[in-house]
């Protein structure tokens, strides 16, 4: 596989991540949301978690950003899916 960590190791940068990839989408940019998600695969690809558990808290602390992140990108997928029907019904207007 990849280069072994701590198991609290692999979590915090997967928080981090995930902590970045929410402010991405808060700040409405999708496409670094996107290069950070990729970065999360390659890091997982690359990486794997010692044996031993994490830190319970932490494995928390990882899933609950994990949802936000899931949340806030649904609402984003919301968005601009909104403003897509909005430029259809302006471009369905001006052929009118």
């Amino acid at each position: 596989m990849g280069t072994t960590v701590t198991a609290d190791q692999y979590l915090e940068h997967l928080l981090k991540l995930a902590e970045a990839m929410l402010a991405a989408i808060g700040r409405d940019d999708p496409d670094m949301a996107s290069e950070l998600f990729a970065e999360r695969t390659r890091y997982m690809e690359a990486h794997e978690p010692s044996s031993l558990a994490g830190s319970s808290a932490l494995v928390e602390r990882v899933l609950a950003a994990d949802k936000a992140v899931i949340d806030a990108a649904q609402g984003l997928r919301g968005t601009m899916l909104k403003r897509v029907t909005n430029l259809r019904r302006i471009r369905a207007y001006k052929k009118d």
